[in-house]
């Protein structure tokens, strides 16, 4: 995730009646680790707002680790069935539908956890190198093809967003430059990361672009 990405979710749940927030599911939410040092920003930004309101947020990932409240992957029915049963009314996954094997069955299933009126906040990359987490399955829609994707839903707000250029980074941090300089001429070591930085120094000089929509379920 970006600051910029993060910035714009919190300005989409400021506008919302706390009492109406209550609970938030928070899709393939990582690590606490990954959101309160790795990037601090997550947590800052995002949830620590909302904790300050009262509001109550689950963490979920596929995978367990400290910090995620409930494990599992919800294209599966069980888990899906489950998660329905809790009647969330936020419902956040960002950057995560370039990262599973198919975006629709993954929206389809955000679809019908969400109750009615439950407000779906979606972010995922437009334009943008390819990373592996593990993998990047290219998906990089506009703000017209996820609403298509998600019909049955009322049109809040949308953005996309200039995230700005890896140059960015590397000018923070000259090191980083030399080290994954370097990393490009390694494919035969761990090739997925070697992917994702040959694709980053290769976009070091283009802008990077975040697609960003909040909806509501009818």
């Amino acid at each position: 995730m970006h600051i910029e990405e993060a910035q714009w979710i919190r300005d989409v749940l400021e506008n919302e009646d706390p009492f109406s927030l209550t609970p938030v599911l928070n899709v393939g939410s990582s690590t606490k680790l990954f959101r309160e040092f790795h990037q601090p920003f997550i947590d800052g930004v995002i949830f620590a707002p909302l904790r300050d309101r009262g509001v109550s947020v689950t963490h979920s990932d596929i995978k367990s680790a400290d910090g995620v409240d409930l494990v599992g992957d919800i294209t599966q029915r069980e888990f899906c069935d489950e998660l329905k049963g809790k009647k969330y009314r936020v419902i956040i996954c960002s950057n995560l539908l370039e990262h599973v094997p198919d975006p629709k069955r993954f929206i389809d299933a955000i679809n019908y956890i969400a109750q009615s009126q439950c407000l779906i906040v979606i972010t995922v990359p437009f334009k943008y190198p390819r990373h592996m987490d593990p993998i990047d399955n290219l998906f990089r829609p506009s703000v017209a093809d996820l609403k298509r994707l998600l019909p049955e839903t009322e049109y809040i707000q949308d953005a996309v967003l200039n995230v700005g250029r890896p140059i960015r980074s590397f000018k923070k941090n000259p090191g980083q430059l030399i080290k994954s300089l370097l990393r490009c001429l390694v494919p035969f070591y761990r090739y997925s990361g070697w992917l994702t930085t040959i694709n980053k120094v290769g976009w070091m000089f283009r802008e990077r672009k975040i697609t960003c929509v909040a909806f509501r379920k009818a």
